[in-house]
């Protein structure tokens, strides 16, 4: 597996060995998502398999999960694998999870929160089937960073390199009256719209250890095609999931609302924003001309609501 993986503790590399276990195992041709998925669960000693664990995907359900979904291939398969494309960004994207984690090392959790994040691969999928939404594993595993001593949770030799101490994970909730003052002190909606958006359920609120960190809304676009019109997240608290904390509460409770798909739009120049709706699970669908001042346009994103659609 050619990836330059050194800053990956022990248990993070084993578990990609026993990613490529799994591929050979079930005689698939490459290294998929689902893979890494069992990968992590079996590397039992690693954050990543405790969080499964706790959260009812252990060692015992995710390994036949995996092969209900995608079957067994008729031949045994030679040699090193490839990985695939959403394999790939996983690795990659592990690593920045550390790093804006203020961690040295990646972990076997860091790896985690890059695969519920990657939703063109068939690990969320699996995660689905078993009754696990995103979100709720990346909480957990948030969580369970912030409640260990050496935030890798990977053993002797990963001492992560902190900028200052990791926080705990967010706890995100449905905006009320009382949190007007904070959305609206932070956002360009007007007062009235965001009292209107708050009484009908479209605002979140994410908490950090009881301070409000961070927010997001949801307008419509057109008719009843839900958008999402701000997500804001306090300076201090940024890079630290707390953005797709509060996209993934949304979106739960967009599906429990019927809704298939979720709008979003960037402006045009922007690049670390259109970055984040991409890893996130946007894709690009149109432009919007001459939108904002100085005629710059915007990008716009949508997103499928559900786990087995592109």
């Amino acid at each position: 597996m050619n990836h330059p993986y050194e800053t990956y503790t022990e248990r993070a590399k084993r578990a990609l060995i026993l990613a490529q276990a799994a591929a050979l195992g079930f005689n698939h041709p490459a290294i998929g998502t689902e893979h890494l998925l069992v990968g992590l669960v079996r590397e039992e000693q690693g954050l990543a398999a405790r969080v499964l664990g706790e959260l009812g995907a252990g060692p015992d359900r995710l390994p036949p999960a995996v092969e209900d979904g995608l079957g067994r291939g008729a031949h045994p398969i030679a040699g090193d694998l490839a990985l695939t494309p959403p394999t790939e960004r996983v690795l990659h994207q592990a690593v920045e999870e550390a790093r804006h984690l203020g961690h040295a090392q990646t972990g076997t959790g860091h790896l985690l929160l890059a695969l519920v994040d990657e939703c063109d691969g068939s690990a969320v999928g699996v995660l689905a089937h078993l009754g696990l939404e995103r979100a709720a594993v990346r909480t957990a595993v948030l969580q369970a960073i912030a409640q260990t001593a050496v935030a890798t949770s990977d053993g002797p030799g990963a001492q992560p390199q902190r900028h200052g101490a990791p926080l705990p994970g967010p706890a995100v909730r449905f905006a009320t009256a009382t949190d007007l003052d904070f959305t609206v002190h932070t956002t360009y909606v007007a007062a009235d719209r965001m009292r209107q958006l708050v009484a009908q359920g479209q605002v979140a609120v994410a908490e950090v250890a009881g301070e409000r960190v961070g927010y997001a809304c949801l307008d419509w676009l057109v008719v009843m095609a839900p958008f999402l019109g701000v997500i804001w997240v306090h300076k201090a608290h940024r890079r630290r999931g707390i953005g797709t904390a509060l996209l993934h509460f949304l979106e739960a409770a967009l599906r429990e609302r019927g809704h298939d798909m979720l709008y979003s739009s960037c402006v045009i120049d922007e690049v670390e924003p259109q970055a984040w709706h991409r890893r996130v699970g946007f894709r690009e669908c149109g432009l919007i001309a001459e939108f904002n001042d100085g005629g710059r346009g915007e990008v716009l994103l949508r997103k499928s609501l559900h786990a087995d659609e592109p």
